[in-house]
């Protein structure tokens, strides 16, 4: 398996089901939704970086936490392919927020 370095880790971006629209509706132009941004599962995690000051700060993330990521961090990042399927690998400050579960 792949281990990230550093804080780095690695998403498995979620797919995006297709959605079909009732008739009549007004569609918006696709680049509205280009920007939006992405879910995805860490499945792996660096331990963390040393800041400026030499002060460890670990990774933000856990393996198993749900995230939600710019799309601008798709180009920032780095796909790879493990096992046949394909990861995003990006730094942990290319992380908008966690999906917490409401119960």
């Amino acid at each position: 398996m792949f281990k990230p370095l550093h804080n780095n880790v690695m998403i498995k971006k979620n797919v995006v089901k297709e959605h079909t629209m009732p008739s009549g509706l007004i569609v918006l132009a696709e680049t509205a939704e280009a920007d939006a941004p992405c879910k995805g599962v860490v499945k792996a995690v660096g331990p963390g970086k040393y800041n400026r000051f030499g002060v460890f700060v670990p990774t933000c993330v856990a393996e198993g936490d749900q995230v939600i990521f710019s799309k601008t961090a798709e180009t920032a990042g780095t796909w790879v392919k493990v096992d046949n399927e394909n990861f995003l690998v990006l730094a942990d400050e290319n992380i908008l927020g966690l999906v917490e579960e409401t119960e």
